[in-house]
């Protein structure tokens, strides 16, 4: 058995003179694909990676993980993701 509610988000740093939080969150898991030697062969290998995203929320509305879970639409990843993901 698995848990369906994975998303989770959690606010690493806050910037009080500013009145926002950086918030980190990790949601849907995506899919992954290595090629991977076994007994000398090369296969492909599936498995899932968690979602990234951080984004600044004013520190008055600071988010739960419930709260993150029923967000309608989600915040693009960072930019820096592209170097190793295809969307």
């Amino acid at each position: 058995m698995y848990d369906k509610h994975l998303a989770g988000i959690a606010d690493v740093f806050t910037a009080p003179s500013g009145g926002q939080v950086l918030e980190v969150g990790f949601g849907d898991v995506l899919p992954v694909f290595a090629i991977v030697i076994v007994n000398g062969k090369r296969r492909l290998a599936r498995g899932g990676v968690y979602s990234y995203y951080e984004f600044h929320h004013p520190m008055s509305e600071r988010m739960t993980d419930a709260g993150w879970r029923s967000m309608a639409k989600r915040p693009d990843v960072p930019g820096w993701t592209a170097s190793f993901m295809v969307r």
